[in-house]
C-alpha cells in the first residue's frame, strides 16, 4: 500500500461524489467502490476528509458525505 494508491482511491471517491450530485451516503460509496488495489474505501474517504475536501452529515445511522466547493 502506498500513498499514491490511497490518493488514487481518494480520486475514485471524489469522482463518485461528483457524478452523484456532489453527495452520497457512506454505505452507497462503500458498496459501489469497495476497494481499489486492495485498499479499503475508508482510506480514500479519510484522505479527502483530512484535506477538507468533503463534509459529513449524520442523520440517525446514515452518514452522508458531500464535496466542499472552495
Amino acid at each position: 500500500m502506498t500513498e499514491q494508491k490511497i490518493g488514487e482511491l481518494a480520486g475514485h471517491v471524489w469522482r463518485f461524489l461528483e457524478s452523484h450530485g456532489g453527495q452520497a451516503d457512506y454505505n452507497t460509496i462503500r458498496r459501489q467502490i469497495g476497494t481499489h488495489d486492495g485498499i479499503p474505501v475508508e482510506m480514500g474517504v479519510g484522505w479527502l476528509a483530512r484535506e477538507g475536501k468533503i463534509s459529513f452529515q449524520h442523520d440517525g445511522d446514515t452518514v452522508r458525505m458531500a464535496l466542499r466547493r472552495n
